[in-house]
């Protein structure tokens, strides 16, 4: 059994359990998931090497309740939140780069790590978005372990009003897209970042639709920018069977 613990960085509970089954769903292997919410002021974030004995990868997730930026204003509840979160996850982020462990940051998360690294994630309007969108392997992308069997283009669900704008410290570029320069990043061996979400289906998007109009233009139904992305499905399982198995984690 694979024991993966994902931090989560959402307050409804409705919210969190669909994330999970999410994350279930993707695996699509023999993996025990553990569930930490960043919301958790009783837990020991200052010891990620006890919080993380036993376990042998880290998904950091996405979440629609904190922004980095969001376009909002400095005292704002949302952007707030999102800095005490940052703040609260430092010593599990600067551990996981430090170590190469095994991790996948997921929107929020991917924004998060990237800020932790002196990157810069703002509020851009150009790339802010929810739906399908094609994005394209850079030449380290082909060469990757979990990114070369991708194609050259592929198409992955996006959900995020804040961006990435400056590559990270320390971070190789690995996929890209129009609306979405630095959709997908890694530190290291086996520290992979996305913007996009591999465990969500367009299907998923629709069940999310009262989210929509936060991040669409007026007048554009989220029906009409949504489709499958097969591809982006398997990334998932794909690390726990490729990046784990190459370290010796999984026989």
């Amino acid at each position: 059994m694979h024991r993966i613990l994902v931090i989560q960085s959402r307050r409804a509970p409705e919210r969190c359990s669909f994330e999970r089954c999410a994350y279930q769903r993707a695996a699509g292997v023999d993996v025990d998931f553990d569930f930490e919410s960043t919301l958790n002021t009783e837990r020991d974030w200052d010891s990620p090497s006890e919080m993380l004995n036993g376990y042998d990868a880290v998904i950091i997730g996405g979440s629609s309740d904190f922004f980095l930026h969001g376009g909002k204003s400095a005292d704002d509840a949302e952007r707030a939140g999102a800095i005490e979160v940052l703040e609260r996850v430092r010593p599990l982020v600067e551990y996981l780069i430090a170590n190469d462990f095994p991790t996948l940051g997921i929107c929020f998360g991917h924004q998060l790590i990237a800020e932790v690294r002196g990157g810069n994630v703002t509020h851009d309007q150009a790339q802010m978005k929810m739906g399908t969108y094609d994005l394209r392997k850079t030449e380290a992308g082909r060469t990757d372990p979990l990114f070369g069997t991708l194609p050259d283009t592929f198409a992955g669900q996006y959900a995020h009003r804040d961006s990435v704008t400056t590559l990270p410290r320390g971070a190789v570029s690995l996929a890209t897209g129009d609306c979405c320069r630095f959709s997908a990043l890694r530190y290291g061996n086996n520290v992979y970042t996305l913007q996009f979400h591999p465990e969500l289906c367009a299907q998923d998007l629709l069940y999310a639709r009262d989210a929509a109009e936060t991040y669409l233009p007026p007048g554009v139904q989220i029906e009409s920018v949504i489709r499958e992305s097969p591809d982006v499905s398997q990334l998932i399982a794909r690390f726990i069977n490729g990046v784990l198995t190459d370290l010796g984690v999984i026989a």
